[in-house]
């Protein structure tokens, strides 16, 4: 079965996340300069490496060096280990008599062992990559963003875009980038730890993702993940699943496959430990940010400021005009501001207050929806739902995105405000038709059984009038007009 994450419910940041574009920009330069995954080895050193292997299984007799040793039996556990030696014994009964000549032939092992060890270590892998024997400062950062093939890089970047810029946005690019760094060391010195003597190295920036993915768990743990499946060649579509129970599930599989592989004595591969140890890292870390609430303490403030990029003369200069009786300039002045910074409130809620002076509020509703969705994004659901009344009392019309008025509902609905919590549904049904996507429609369905059953037909309606419906999505909607004709209690 195949399945792959490939979008989440919000989708939105207020500012563009440069540091998780720049570790996708790192990754791929990387990628381009170690020849795509496949960085060249010396072919002198290759052969001599491959021609040492031989010698010594022809020769178990002669003392190997460790390091060879240990990349011969790389990845096997000690039955292994000891059936390869097995087969080597009759090559034992051949060991010279004469000093002279088993002097020569250690002579020449050691010599290819030489030449090839010191071609590998500096093969971009061995070189740059994290061997757990001998750990060097600078491998601890450089493993990160080099990748193995198409399919590593692929993945990883995938999973970083889709959780690593919404990590950024609500903490920050300082606190964000030491972060990444800090859960790929915690990733690296956990694989290291159980593979002390390993001459493997590690690769790919899969434990720092990992981190990422633990933070996203806990700071997001409510979103809705899209995935696509496909079973065999015939099954195939899209679910969406909360953020906190497939990354749950995932973590799961990774400690699976870590004592798995352990108990097996399997070495090289899949990274597991590296992927716990990154995920365990980054949910701890979310979780005393949450607890000493450093996001509000320290963060939202700095993020604020530095967002509101356009100069306050702008708005002092539309203020100045619209109290000079320039009401359209001042209104094309800010509209101009609030295009080029969509995120800067001042200039919303000046906009705003410009439009309401010239009963031109249903112009300006879009920048105060954006500004209630960056509010509902920083945890402030009380300066949302103000602004929610405002904008609703002043243009009872408007249709929000279905997404928006989902959001604003259960936020109400968790308030006790049931009345406006049903006005939200009734403006995201009412627009399903035309505007809603077939999850957030159930999911308004789902909340109107209560608080308005015909609300609720109506939205299963509008799904089941919607073309190529998705036979799990029809399920869900019958499902849903089952229990609304059979209420139970």
């Amino acid at each position: 079965m195949l399945l792959i994450p490939i979008g989440q419910e919000d989708n939105t940041v207020r500012r563009l996340p440069w540091i998780t574009y720049g570790v996708m920009i790192l990754c791929v330069v990387s990628f381009v300069l170690t020849g795509f995954g496949n960085p060249p080895m010396d072919q002198k050193a290759s052969a001599a490496l491959e021609e040492a292997v031989d010698y010594y299984f022809s020769h178990p007799y002669l003392r190997a060096d460790p390091e060879l040793e240990k990349l011969i039996f790389r990845g096997t556990n000690e039955e292994t280990r000891r059936l390869i030696l097995e087969a080597a014994k009759p090559y034992a009964a051949k060991k010279p008599k004469l000093d002279l000549e088993l002097s020569q032939q250690q002579n020449h092992l050691d010599s290819l062992t030489s030449t090839g060890l010191t071609g590998l270590m500096d093969h971009g892998f061995f070189k740059w990559g994290l061997v757990p024997s001998r750990i060097s400062p600078l491998a601890l950062v450089t493993h990160m963003f080099l990748h193995g093939g198409w399919g590593h890089i692929i993945g990883n970047l995938l999973i970083l875009f889709l959780v690593g810029p919404f990590i950024e946005d609500v903490w920050g690019r300082p606190l964000f980038a030491a972060f990444y760094l800090l859960s790929g060391l915690a990733a690296a010195l956990s694989y290291a730890a159980a593979h002390l003597d390993s001459a493997t190295p590690m690769i790919g920036a899969s434990g720092a993702i990992a981190g990422v993915m633990g933070a996203f768990m806990i700071r997001h743990y409510k979103n809705r993940m899209r995935f696509f499946y496909m079973v065999g060649l015939i099954w195939r579509g899209t679910f969406m699943a909360p953020a906190w129970l497939m990354l749950a599930l995932w973590l799961g599989e990774q400690v699976f496959m870590m004592l798995m592989a352990s108990g097996l004595g399997i070495e090289g591969g899949v990274a597991y430990m590296a992927h716990v140890g990154g995920f365990a890292f980054g949910a701890l870390v979310a979780v005393g940010i949450k607890r000493f609430a450093i996001e509000e303490r320290f963060v939202n403030r700095a993020i604020t400021d530095k967002i509101t990029v356009i100069d306050n003369a702008v708005i002092e200069q539309a203020l100045a005009a619209s109290r000079q009786g320039r009401a359209d300039e001042a209104y094309a002045m800010l509209v101009e501001a609030w295009k080029q910074d969509p995120s800067n409130q001042d200039v919303a809620l000046t906009l705003w207050d410009v439009a309401v002076s010239q009963r031109w509020e249903s112009h300006a509703a879009p920048a105060m929806l954006q500004l209630i969705q960056n509010e509902l994004r920083a945890r402030e659901p009380a300066e949302a739902a103000n602004h929610w009344f405002e904008v609703m009392g002043r243009v009872p019309q408007l249709m929000p995105d279905p997404a928006l008025c989902l959001r604003m509902s259960q936020l109400f609905l968790d308030d006790g405000q049931t009345d406006w919590a049903l006005d939200a549904l009734k403006r995201l049904v009412r627009s399903g038709a035309t505007g809603s996507g077939t999850a957030v429609l159930l999911n308004a369905a789902t909340l109107a059984q209560s608080l308005d059953p015909a609300l609720a037909v109506e939205a299963i309606s509008a799904v089941l009038a919607k073309p190529d419906l998705h036979p799990e999505e029809k399920a869900r909607a019958e499902e849903l007009t089952a229990a609304l004709r059979h209420p139970v209690g």
